[in-house]
């Protein structure tokens, strides 16, 4: 049967208003972070989908105008537009099949790098995307800074009141980092009740801030299975990784301002002195209590306390 006059423009006012719903997608899709190839795939079927909208009913309705009616769904014209149809089907379902996967996949891998009790990343994932920073930030001229993050009397939290109140504090405090720092920031739960933030493209003065923002918080929870009453606290040491510094150098460093926080009292932020000394040795330290966390290196003392708040 011959289409009529007006159906030809119908067609294609239909498939077009099809064609600008894509497109809308298409730019929704390239607006959003993309991750990995599948993103890209995703975008490209997608583009692919808007164009044959435009396209295709245009060709069609010129093409049946050229020969019979009865001759259209024997041409070679009808049959190619049919192979292109089921292939773009074809395509469509696989690359969505493999965007589902991709997407299953990391899910699995990301809830293999979280610590169970914090949702924060675990040490081996936070240490290999630390690693991973460094080399970045140096190359786009960024400071990364390291807060590394203690429970003060931890020991005794447990002591007195049970493991099960030791585990709620320590995951009161992965909740309170984790809502403090920026998405561009890693933060990671390296032991106990230690816990590390790598801030990104951030100087020694706001990366204390941010401490400072986190030791005020953490120093007004109420704890489950704790008196009403007692409040914890915490103590912090920061510092700025310097040009093509190993992780472990910087980590070194902030540990050491910690260990420096906690001798001084607790309940603090220190922040590691950047005049170019080398971290103290925490065990030549006579005095302390002994800490969780990495030993320190070095010989001498190097730290310049950095007092932003009173102990309580």
């Amino acid at each position: 049967m011959q289409m009529s006059s007006d159906a030809g423009p119908r067609l294609i006012l239909i498939n077009i208003g099809y064609g600008v719903m894509f497109v809308v997608g298409v730019t929704t899709l390239i607006s959003a972070p993309r991750r990995d190839w599948i993103d890209t795939a995703v975008i490209a079927i997608t583009a692919l989908q808007a164009a044959d909208f435009f396209i295709r009913p245009s060709l069609s309705v010129l093409y049946e105008q050229t020969i019979p009616a009865e001759a259209y769904q024997q041409s070679i014209y009808y049959s190619l537009i049919g192979l292109v149809l089921g292939l773009k089907s074809i395509a469509g379902g696989l690359i969505l099949i493999g965007a589902t996967i991709v997407e299953w996949t990391g899910s699995v891998r990301e809830s293999g790098e979280r610590d169970g009790l914090t949702g924060l990343l675990n040490r081996g994932a936070y240490e290999h995307k630390v690693r991973s920073m460094l080399p970045r930030a140096q190359a786009e001229g960024r400071a990364v800074c390291l807060v590394i993050a203690d429970i003060d009397h931890f020991k005794q939290v447990n002591d007195i009141w049970g493991h099960q109140a030791g585990d709620h504090a320590i995951k009161a405090f992965g909740e309170l980092i984790s809502d403090t720092i920026r998405g561009c920031d890693l933060a990671g739960r390296i032991g106990g009740e230690e816990f590390c933030i790598a801030v990104w493209d951030c100087e020694e003065e706001p990366a204390s801030r941010l401490a400072e923002r986190i030791r005020q918080a953490f120093a007004t929870l109420e704890h489950e299975h704790l008196n009403a009453e007692l409040r914890l606290t915490a103590s912090f040491g920061v510092a700025r990784a310097r040009a093509g510094e190993s992780y472990e150098r910087v980590f070194r460093r902030a540990d050491s301002a910690l260990y420096q926080a906690k001798s001084a009292g607790r309940d603090r932020v220190e922040v590691f002195d950047e005049s170019g000394a080398e971290p103290f040795n925490r065990a030549a330290c006579v005095g302390g209590e002994p800490l969780s966390g990495a030993e320190a290196a070095g010989s001498s003392p190097a730290i310049v306390p950095v007092r932003l708040a009173e102990p309580r």
